[in-house]
Parts: structure tokens; sequence; C-alpha cells
């Protein structure tokens, strides 16, 4: 995912022998110990290739200009991503606005036949995925009604949401969450502005709208567990996106505007903010985990003498954790080696 990234670097072709350092504060930000649960629960990989699949499509679709190869690997790519997760079906309406955009003025035929061809494949998807969809369910509110209803609380979560990438502390990421939040209205204005009048690529944009697009989804699905949900690790892995889209879309600008300048220092500071936050969070969380899975494998190591409620911490359903503990005893595998 950080080369799939990268390759969208490379699309803004920055100009300097030491231009290739620009790309230290994604790498640091993507990769930062934010994400802890994504690191450390194998359960957490759907995080992961989702992800990865999603911008394996989105840049394929950026460069879908120059062969039709690249379009025919975006939608493989996205039909992959759709039913990792379904956040994954969000980039096809992210991929439409790849191919929208990219490639310049001069082949309006062959973008809009690739939109067609895009829109058609994306409707097929959906269909599919809506035929074996299972309908969601929850202990929470959740809903489009409730998301209404609770707008102060929504506003709230969106800002813990943008600004936990950088921070796990409830206020600091209030605050980080509203300055990018107010950085990128203004950012994706005039990076939208600026391809209109002078074309070129803008890698940054689907980026954010992926991000958005998922934020929205969460809220309509997650709200009711609280506002501090928002903040969950797992979702910094995907969430990153943001400013790391905010970035790019920054980067792209500098040479042109002078506030794009200021606004670049600006992020830089908040992406140092979150590499000294990472770091030790991430040190903590592992050391907690470590001690939680010692005191579980114990306890299912025991699993015959124990009440099965002590094996909530393994698996939320014990009846079925206990089917599949006695056929690891019984081949001699994982912690029973």
């Amino acid at each position: 995912s950080l080369f799939l990234l990268f390759r969208f670097f490379q699309l803004l072709e920055l100009r300097g022998r030491w231009s290739m350092l620009w790309f230290l504060p994604v790498s640091s930000l993507f990769l930062s110990w934010r994400q802890a649960e994504g690191l450390l629960w194998g359960s957490h990989l759907l995080n992961t290739m989702v992800l990865f699949f999603s911008l394996l499509a989105l840049d394929c679709c950026l460069r879908a200009h120059r062969s039709p190869a690249f379009l025919g690997a975006a939608m493989l790519s996205a039909w992959v991503a759709s039913f990792s997760m379904a956040s994954g079906l969000l980039v096809w309406p992210a991929g439409w606005l790849c191919l929208a955009f990219a490639g310049g003025t001069e082949i309006r035929k062959a973008r809009l036949r690739g939109l067609v061809c895009w829109s058609l494949c994306g409707a097929v998807c959906g269909t599919c995925f809506t035929l074996d969809q299972i309908p969601f369910t929850g202990d929470w509110p959740s809903g489009a009604g409730y998301l209404l209803t609770h707008l102060p609380d929504a506003a709230e979560y969106v800002l813990l949401y943008l600004g936990s990438s950088f921070t796990h502390d409830p206020g600091a990421a209030v605050y980080a969450g509203a300055t990018l939040l107010s950085i990128m209205v203004l950012v994706v204005y005039l990076t939208v502005r600026n391809v209109r009048r002078h074309g070129g690529a803008a890698p940054g944009l689907p980026l954010i709208a992926l991000v958005m697009m998922a934020l929205g989804l969460l809220l309509s699905k997650r709200l009711g567990m609280g506002a501090e949900q928002a903040l969950s690790s797992r979702y910094v892995t995907f969430g990153s996106l943001a400013p790391i889209g905010v970035y790019f879309c920054l980067l792209g600008l500098a040479r042109k505007m002078f506030i794009a300048r200021i606004l670049l220092s600006g992020m830089m500071l908040l992406s140092l903010v979150g590499a000294v936050d990472s770091y030790p969070y991430g040190l903590q969380t592992g050391r907690e985990n470590l001690v939680f899975e010692t005191q579980c494998a114990a306890f299912i190591r025991d699993f015959r003498q124990r009440d099965p409620q002590e094996l909530v911490c393994a698996y939320p359903a014990p009846e079925q954790l206990l089917e599949r503990v006695a056929y690891l005893q019984r081949h001699r595998w994982s912690m029973f080696r």
C-alpha cells in the first residue's frame, strides 16, 4: 500500500534533486503505530486488504488513459476491494472521479468510454453485493434517522475520526480534526479550481473522497456506540489517507500559491505531532496486549476446567470457541503445540 501511495506521489512530478524527500511525511503517517490494532490483530487484515485493493484500483484509474489494460486491472481490483469489506464499494465513485479528471481534455472520447465501462461494472458489482448482503445488526442505535437527530455527536465523531491519525487523546484529536478539516475544505477548492484552469494530476482528491465517503458510512452505522468510538486505532489505517490526500494536494499547489506553502508547513507540523504521539502509544498498547493475550491463552489451554464466560477474552461466542479449541488441541496446533 505504501508503494502505491508512492506511485500517487510520482504523479505530482515534483522537480528537484531532493524531491523524493517530500514523501517521508507520508511514510511516517501511514506506518504510524497509532494503528496498533491493525498491527497486532490478525482479524484486522481485512482493513489492510480493502485498503490495498482500493489504492490499486485508484492508481490504475489515474493511469487508465495510457492503456485499456489499466482500466481492466482497476475493475478487477475494485471487485476484490468491494467484497473484502462494505467500505470497498466506495472505490467505485472514487474511481469515477479519477477517470473523469485524469489524462487531460484531449482524450474526451476515451475518457467517456472508460466512464461508461466503469459505471456499468460498478453497477453489476453493487447489485451482486446487495443480493449477497447480510443485514447489519447491532445492540446500538444506527441509521440515518438516528444520525439526523444527533448532529452535535456526529460533528464530534467527524472531528475525532479525522484527528485520530495524529493522536489518541480525545481532546487533542478534536483540535487536530478541526484543523485538518479546515485545511481540507480550502485545499479541495483550490485544487479543483487549479485542475479546471490548468489541468494536471490531482492524486490527492480521490484519497480524500474515499475517506470522507467511508466516514459517512461509519456515521450511519457506528455513531450510536458513542463519538469516541471514532478514535479506534483500527480506523487509522484507512483514515490516514485523508491527511495524506491533503498533503498531496498541497504539494501540487505549492509551486503556484503562497498560501499552499503556508498550509503545507501546517500539515508537516501535524504529521510531526502524530509521529511523536504514535510511537509511545504503540509501545504501551503492545505491552498491554501482550499481558492480555498471555492471560487469555492460559485460560484457553485450561478450557476444560474454565467457566465458558472466561473465554470471552478470545471470542464473543464461547460455545463456538469451545468446539474450535477442542479441534486445535486434538491436532496439537496453535497454543497446544
